[in-house]
């Protein structure tokens, strides 16, 4: 499948999506879900697709938890 120029294409992995909310960064995020801190890379290689910089979360960004239903 072919997709627009600078857009990626989705990994099909399964598990839960939250949206993000303000004030979250994915260690918080890790923290919150996973009770894990270093679980932040889990998420950022699961939505990389959509963040271009792990260190800055845009509110309201649908991320992917994987391993979470």
């Amino acid at each position: 499948m072919r997709l627009p120029f600078g857009k990626k294409e989705a990994p099909a992995l399964k598990g839960k999506t939250i949206k993000s909310m303000p004030g979250d960064t994915l260690r918080t995020i890790a923290i919150r879900e996973y009770g894990d801190e270093s679980k932040w890379e889990v998420i950022y290689d699961a939505n990389k697709w959509r963040i271009d910089d792990p260190s800055y979360l845009n509110v309201g960004t649908d991320l992917l938890l994987p391993g979470k239903e």
